[in-house]
């Protein structure tokens, strides 16, 4: 049954979209001594940085009882000076003291905890009582950022770097769907088509109604106006691609017309045409 929960919680983990922060299995019995006796013992924390937005989906520690039975509590905490800060999460472990060392996993996806982009933040593991004697045991490796507590988390220790106790964190990456403006993509399916050119004249027409997205994603030549050029430009985009779509110019070009230099377009000639032509000069 142990064996059991243990290829299913690491199969949990790998198929985590992220893993955050790793810093490998302990190869030694060592580890941070964590115990509370009512007024004094000792704490640990592990220091860790995230690179984009996630939702905490699981962690995992290693730990190993000395006493004949204990708990964990085990707490997520914001940075706050380069020390343990504000409560985000608290999980209590019990420890297993018939293995003597062991990997704990604790899946997180209901608790909705949100990780910021490039904020730091602290895996904390206390003594969940004044019976329990455990250790934390150490990351193999001696360059991870960590602090301890001999008052239970009211005061820290300067942020060290070494050892810290290992474990593992996971969250689900969080994906923006970033609108571009001037795409033509006005419905969001992240392909520009017949459905989008059908949308933008509907528009245009008093049909449909825009939201502030659409009205960027609309306006392809960046004249602040939903109009025919805009059609004309997504119709371009549809059959040459959008690497290719071309760039109208408002300018009257014709040196015949009364209009001549000026800078005009449909709003000028409102409600006096019905079609205009495209043409190449010369």
């Amino acid at each position: 049954m142990f064996l059991y929960i243990i290829l299913l919680s690491s199969l949990l983990l790998s198929q985590s979209r992220s893993i955050i922060y790793n810093n490998g299995d302990p190869d030694g019995e060592a580890g941070h001594s964590i115990y509370w006796d009512g007024e004094q013992g000792n704490s640990a924390s592990n220091k860790f940085t995230v690179t984009d937005d996630y939702v905490l989906e699981a962690f995992s520690i290693w730990a190993s009882l000395s006493s004949s039975f204990g708990s964990l509590r085990v707490v997520l905490q914001n940075n706050n000076n380069d020390s343990p800060g504000e409560e985000l999460g608290q999980w209590s472990i019990t420890l297993d003291g018939l293995i003597p060392s062991r990997e704990y996993f604790v899946l997180t996806t209901g608790e909705c905890i949100f990780l910021d982009r490039n904020e730091s933040y602290w895996l904390t593991v206390h003594a969940d009582n004044e019976n329990t004697e455990a250790t934390w045991l150490f990351s193999p490796q001696s360059f991870y950022s960590y602090s301890t507590s001999q008052d239970y988390g009211n005061t820290w220790s300067t942020t060290l770097s070494g050892q810290a106790g290992a474990g593992t964190i996971a969250g689900e990456k969080i994906f923006y769907n970033d609108i571009s403006p001037n795409t033509g993509d006005v419905n969001f399916d992240s392909v520009v088509n017949v459905l989008d050119a059908v949308s933008i004249v509907q528009y245009i027409l008093d049909n449909v109604e825009y939201s502030n997205d659409q009205l960027l994603a609309a306006d392809l030549n960046g004249d602040q106006t939903i109009n025919v050029l805009d059609v004309v430009g997504v119709v371009s985009s549809i059959l040459n691609g959008p690497e290719e779509m071309s760039q109208w110019l408002l300018e009257d070009l014709n040196p015949n017309s009364s209009f001549f230099g000026q800078m005009i377009g449909p709003e000028t000639f409102s409600n006096e045409v019905s079609i205009y032509y495209f043409g190449k000069q010369g």
